[in-house]
């Protein structure tokens, strides 16, 4: 893979943790939110897999895989979800001695807290793919990581149908966040699996920008077509509705965003975005920052109400940029720890 379709990779995390963000805030329709849903994680999952096939990762020794894996992902999943406790008991203080008990067993149990929730699925879902592809030639890891979805989808079937939580019992919040983590981590491994496919049978060679916009047309119209078709779904949550549907349209989703990325030139913003897009998952929700957002817009709307509700959306993303910024450079410069890094980048 070039320099320049690394690039396009980091483009397509950066379209993806905005779409992430804009769906998080409420500025989109329901219909717009139904669309952004139906692919905008299952994405992340796809770049990583394209990423595991690139790298040719399942050659590299478990031990150290897990261990890089683990100081990526894990570090930050941890260092992050206390930073969520934090901001709630700054934030929230008069709901923190209810809250505290549930955010540190969803901690501990991998659920996570809010948009956390992705990083342990990450993690399970690529140590469980590389780990099957290891020891497999490439047709039985394809069977496998089906099989897995297969397992996964009949697990969560069961539970919506079979399993009734008792919001005031831990024994019952536990053997339901630990069936969420089983789902979600299967799930992990179809999406990467399919990202580590497509790498290998299509991404591998370079095509011609022609090529990308026509694949990028395709996939955004079969893409539409099915998750508008199936409704909206929710990969956190494990709504789904019809898995008919709901896969490929994740699939079209994301082939889309990467498509169109490899079709453009490379977009420093894009790519920083990208490059920062841990980050910027982490702190958009956890940290506060939308109602950070939502706070300043409405003291502007109140200063200056000719400004519209159009206002009000450019104030709030000015904000969210300028705290994004400030974040990414304070953590990236004194706390790398946080994000895995060994010193300051």
């Amino acid at each position: 893979m070039t320099a320049k379709r690394i690039s396009y990779i980091d483009m397509a995390k950066g379209i993806g943790i905005l779409l992430v963000v804009f769906g998080h805030s409420s500025f989109p329709s329901s219909n717009i939110n139904q669309w952004i849903s139906s692919f905008h994680m299952p994405l992340f999952f796809l770049l990583s897999g394209i990423l595991l096939a690139h790298t040719n990762a399942h050659e590299l020794e478990m031990g150290n895989l897990a261990k890089k894996k683990a100081r990526s992902i894990l570090i930050p999943y941890f260092s992050f979800s206390i930073l969520s406790m934090i901001f709630s008991a700054i934030l929230d203080a008069a709901s923190f001695k209810a809250y505290l008990p549930n955010a540190l067993l969803q901690t501990v149990v991998f659920y996570g807290i809010s948009v956390l929730w992705f990083l342990p699925a990450l993690f399970f879902g690529e140590m469980i793919f590389l780990f099957i592809r290891k020891h497999t030639a490439p047709a039985a890891t394809a069977l496998i990581s089906t099989s897995i979805c297969l397992i996964s989808v009949f697990i969560v079937n069961t539970y919506h149908y079979h399993y009734l939580i008792d919001f005031n019992s831990y024994f019952s919040l536990l053997g339901a966040y630990l069936i969420s983590v089983v789902v979600r981590t299967g799930f992990a491994v179809t999406f990467l699996s399919l990202g580590y496919f497509s790498y290998i049978f299509f991404f591998k060679k370079e095509h011609s920008t022609i090529s990308y916009v026509l694949l990028t047309l395709i996939f955004l119209m079969l893409n539409i077509y099915l998750a508008f078709k199936n409704g909206s779904v929710d990969l956190n949550n494990m709504v789904f509705n019809d898995y008919r549907l709901y896969f490929p349209a994740a699939f079209c989703g994301g082939m889309f965003i990467i498509c169109f990325c490899a079709a453009l030139p490379a977009i420093g913003p894009l790519i920083a975005i990208g490059k920062h897009s841990l980050i910027i998952m982490a702190t958009h929700m956890n940290c506060r920052f939308l109602g950070i957002c939502y706070a300043v817009g409405n003291i502007a709307l109140g200063l200056f109400p000719f400004l519209g509700q159009f206002g009000f959306m450019l104030i709030c993303s000015a904000v969210m940029i300028a705290l994004e910024v400030a974040t990414i450079y304070v953590i990236n410069r004194y706390f790398p720890f946080i994000i895995g890094a060994k010193k300051a980048l």
